[in-house]
């Protein structure tokens, strides 16, 4: 049984790496278009349509059995959720107040608020 097993170590390290590579395509396909659903008023269609071309082939690819090809495709399709993050960051960056506090209320001072400063003591 071990010579059996060590005769094909090689080709299950090679359907490991399938199984691997498939998990991680239909990982980062599911994401993008969760990201591309939840923000779909935010990202032009311009950018959009090549972003879904991208994560149709990829499940494509992802079906058959060339790592090597669903390697190609995962590197190619994060680049594109990059590129689609870069874009939401910008337009959120854009929006706004974006980043900065809120304005302080008229007449307030510093260290104004609703802080009480109070002492206590632990009764046994």
């Amino acid at each position: 049984m071990v010579k059996e097993s060590q005769a094909h170590s090689e080709e299950d390290k090679k359907k490991r790496e399938l199984v691997d590579a498939r998990n991680q395509a239909d990982s980062l396909a599911y994401s993008i278009e969760k990201l591309l659903k939840e923000n779909a008023d935010k990202v032009p269609e311009a950018e959009k349509k090549p972003i879904e071309e991208a994560v149709a082939e990829m499940r494509k690819i992802a079906e058959g059995d060339d790592a090597a090809a669903i390697k190609r495709g995962l590197e190619r399709l994060q680049g594109l959720s990059h590129k689609l993050a870069e874009t939401l960051y910008k337009q959120t960056a854009q929006g706004p107040g974006a980043g900065a506090p809120p304005p302080p209320e008229a007449g307030a001072k510093p260290g104004d608020g609703n802080v009480v400063d109070a002492e206590y003591t632990v009764k046994n």
